[in-house]
């Protein structure tokens, strides 16, 4: 009988109307339709009418249409009295299942599902988050406190903040997260444990957001992990087990660490691979890496554990070599692992380097010229080594709109090498392309050894009239005020997010942000 047929609006949409169109919108999706005033308004009645849930039976004939429509895309819910929907619907938890639940589940089996599971809580977690059953009570959810191993089924949702919980497979994880927390029911990743005194925004707020993660997962839907930080903001992510995972930049602050020296930055990084944090280990007589002719050099190797490769940087100083290397091998097992850009960089010199990433986003016209021979006599480096570099000219690729350069060593064979990135510190940039020139010179680099830079197919014309007699310096707000500008008219957009594990990183002064970049269509972007 259709007496016992009952429509309620699930108040998730918000509604827009401008001349004659009609525009609905959810967090799922929109909807754009051509009604008249007359038709639109009938919209609104009903969508008012459904609020607290009438019978089909006072529906118009000619609404019904309507109504299917509504209910087909999770604006209205049509449902049986007596059911689950409609025990639930007066209850304080339904309006949040109700607005965040997709359109294409079952909004019945949902509340069966929430009706019929029983909240465990933790002393131990009760104890660092105190309000999280007075606010699961708020909701009409009530909670139990109990310590016991309890029969591994879904009738049970446990909150629980310790990693080795007898009934881990049901359980939400809490854990510190950065500064905020994280939730999962995933059962292996490991953040760092909760502490005692958390912030007052923590415990003030963050019961309310484990509150719809646990109704979310009871009703089976949403993401597997939640991250709420310092400042009150709640993210939801689906992390891979065992893969580079990545959350919104608002829980990963980047913060300026206090000067540490680069040696307690090495053993920082030493600490999370011996954690696991980093699947990678410290490269040892057994690796390629020590086989390598390094004399005059000094490097650090690093072995990838997910491919095999090994990874060096050439330089002067060891702990600068190491810092090098430790960059370029997460950015090299991030880029494999992800398959997005990403930028690994000292926090004071993220945007610049950002700028940088960008910029090679960006085609331009360019020339080359060829350091003079008295500009290259005054390189301190080139002279230190000039026996191995008698025939290696210098080559700079400026490039005209963002007066940024690339460096190249171009040898009797007319062989090219460098990095193929665009630079703001030419000098900088010089030595470093020299030093592991230097590196490949004394050994045959292949294999499984990987370095930052390497030999490319570039074209070089040698045109003796385009001899450069310095070396250019350029002034970084200049410079980045350019750049910005390049990307604005260039229509060059981007989207970024953070390692979800970059906290760690942080503790050696380090972030890592993955770059997605895009564009809306203008003339100056290529794809990388």
């Amino acid at each position: 009988m259709n007496d016992n047929i009952y429509v309620l609006n699930r108040q998730n949409v918000m509604v827009y109307r401008k001349e004659s169109e009609s525009l609905l919108k959810t967090s799922y999706k929109n909807l754009k339709f051509n009604v008249p005033d007359k038709e639109h308004i009938k919209l609104l009645n009903l969508l008012k009418e459904t609020i607290s849930g009438i019978s089909i039976e006072k529906v118009k004939d000619e609404e019904k249409k309507l109504v299917k429509m509504l209910s087909k895309n999770g604006i209205l819910s049509v449902y049986r009295k007596g059911g689950y929907i409609d025990k639930c619907k007066s209850l304080k938890w339904f309006p949040i299942l109700s607005q965040y639940f997709p359109p294409n589940f079952d909004l019945e089996k949902a509340c069966q599902e929430i009706m019929n599971t029983k909240i465990i809580l933790r002393s131990s977690l009760n104890d660092k988050i105190p309000k999280i059953k007075d606010v699961f009570s708020e909701y009409d959810i009530s909670v139990v406190m109990s310590e016991d191993r309890l029969p591994d089924n879904n009738n049970f949702c446990i909150l629980t903040d310790n990693t080795l919980d007898p009934n881990r497979d049901n359980a939400i994880l809490i854990q510190k997260y950065n500064q905020g927390i994280s939730g999962t029911f995933l059962k292996d990743l490991p953040y760092e444990p909760l502490e005692k005194n958390m912030s007052r925004m923590i415990t003030t707020f963050s019961p309310l957001y484990i509150l719809i993660y646990t109704i979310k997962k009871m009703a089976g839907f949403g993401s597997n992990t939640f991250y709420f930080n310092e400042v009150g903001k709640f993210t939801e992510s689906d992390v891979n087990q065992h893969l580079i995972n990545v959350v919104s930049t608002s829980q990963s602050p980047i913060i300026l660490q206090d000067n540490l020296k680069e040696i307690e930055r090495i053993e920082k990084f030493e600490s999370l691979v011996q954690k696991r944090s980093i699947k990678m280990r410290i490269a040892n007589q057994n690796s390629e890496y020590s086989d390598l002719f390094q004399s005059g050099l000094s490097t650090y190797g690093i072995v990838d554990e997910v491919n095999g490769n090994e990874y060096v940087s050439a330089g002067l100083n060891f702990e600068k070599s190491a810092i090098e290397t430790i960059k370029y091998a997460i950015k090299t097992q991030f880029e494999e692992v992800s398959y997005g850009e990403w930028l690994i960089t000292e926090n004071e010199n993220y945007f610049m380097e950002k700028v940088l990433l960008l910029l090679n986003h960006l085609s331009e016209k360019s020339q080359f010229f060829r350091l003079s021979e008295t500009a290259v006599n005054n390189l301190k480096i080139f002279g230190s080594y000039e026996n191995f570099l008698d025939k290696v000219s210098i080559y700079i690729e400026q490039f005209n709109d963002s007066n940024s350069y690339k460096v190249f060593l171009k040898d009797d064979k007319g062989k090219v090498f460098g990095d193929s990135k665009k630079c703001f510190n030419i000098s900088k940039k010089i030595d470093e392309t020299i030093l592991n020139y230097l590196l490949h010179y004394h050994n045959d680099i292949g294999g499984k050894v990987f370095t930052p830079y390497s030999f490319h197919q570039v074209s070089i014309c040698q045109n003796e009239s385009e001899n450069l007699e310095k070396v250019p310096i350029i002034s970084p707000q200049s410079f980045i005020e350019n750049a910005l500008r390049l990307f604005k008219e260039n229509d060059l957009r981007y989207e970024e997010s953070a390692w979800d594990r970059e906290f760690e990183l942080q503790s050696l002064n380090l972030c890592a942000r993955r770059i997605d970049v895009g564009s809306y269509g203008g003339e100056g972007y290529r794809e990388k």
